[in-house]
């Protein structure tokens, strides 16, 4: 199925480039992926494909150990 997932960080440089080095080092089928500056914190929405809840699971954890990343949540419905 697919879902999406928001993740704040703190912005700086190579912040998108790290997160798609996460996604494609997990082969994560992505949809979309977005991100804008909001001064201090960058946001990035990103839509990806999973087959299953544990998957998902294993995608959030990498990307929360991504170099300044506050949180990743998945969006309400």
């Amino acid at each position: 199925y697919t879902t999406t997932l928001h993740i704040t960080a703190a912005a700086r440089g190579g912040f998108i480039m790290d997160i798609a080095t996460v996604l494609n080092a997990m082969n994560a089928k992505v949809r979309s992926l977005s991100a804008k500056d909001n001064g201090d914190q960058s946001i990035a929405v990103v839509s990806v494909e999973v087959r299953d809840l544990a998957e998902l699971r294993g995608i959030m954890n990498r990307l929360q150990s991504v170099r300044g990343v506050n949180e990743v949540r998945r969006a309400s419905s």
